[in-house]
């Protein structure tokens, strides 16, 4: 149960600290004024969504063909190849996810539908720090074996 907790505490994390932005957010702001301010910025916010998508698909592309390479091949045998699939699908969802609910907003929405994108919104902007960190501990990692590789290790 430890190590499935290990695997899950991070994404558990991300959500509690959405949650917890939301929270204050609508602490100190009524859903109107939000929504007021969302329909202001929506296609802004779309756009930004839709890079985020973008980007997010292409980097989750990227991985594959990482796979077909000696490193893939070592990741996968090390199990840690499904891992680092969730890593990257993750964000993808949540961005996907988010431009939906962009698209769905209207004058007319209600305050769960404005909850819930201000909440999409939050978590789509911690994972886009968590998509770069992601990215970057895949490249210690693919250094790490480059290194054992050379000096015979491996």
């Amino acid at each position: 149960m430890a190590q499935r907790w290990e695997k899950i505490r991070p994404y558990a994390v991300e959500l509690l600290a959405a949650l917890l932005l939301c929270a204050i957010l609508f602490m100190c702001f009524r859903t109107n004024q939000v929504l007021a301010w969302l329909l202001r910025r929506k296609s802004d916010a779309l756009v930004l969504a839709g890079i985020a998508a973008g980007t997010s698909g292409i980097i989750f592309g990227a991985y594959f063909n990482v796979l077909s390479t000696d490193f893939g091949r070592r990741l996968r045998l090390a199990n840690a190849a499904v891992e680092y699939a969730i890593a990257f699908a993750v964000p993808l969802v949540g961005f996907f996810a988010t431009v939906v609910a962009l698209i769905v907003l209207s004058e007319r929405s209600d305050g769960v539908l404005v909850k819930a994108l201000i909440f999409l919104l939050v978590y789509s902007c911690i994972n886009c720090y968590t998509m770069v960190r992601n990215v970057i501990d895949l490249v210690g990692v693919w250094q790490d074996v480059e290194k054992a590789r050379h000096s015979g290790r491996i």
